[in-house]
């Protein structure tokens, strides 16, 4: 994915990103984190309550920031 380049330059970025499931037709769960990777990860995996039911998920799109407060 284009954020992985990025992030092996070193920056440290903020997401914010729009999962959509799979398996659950109109299912969609917005969040935010700093490793877009692990965070799908553990979404697939089942380690948030809410997403849980719905998985698996796919990133339907994201934001990438380089500063966590933009104000």
């Amino acid at each position: 994915m284009p954020f992985e380049a990025l992030a092996k330059k070193g920056r440290r970025l903020h997401y914010v990103y729009l999962l959509e499931s799979l398996n659950s037709a109109g299912e969609h769960y917005v969040g935010v984190t700093n490793n877009l990777t692990l965070r799908l990860k553990e979404h697939n995996a089942g380690k948030s309550a809410y997403t849980s039911p719905f998985k698996p998920w796919r990133i339907a799109t994201y934001v990438a920031f380089a500063k966590k407060r933009l104000w």
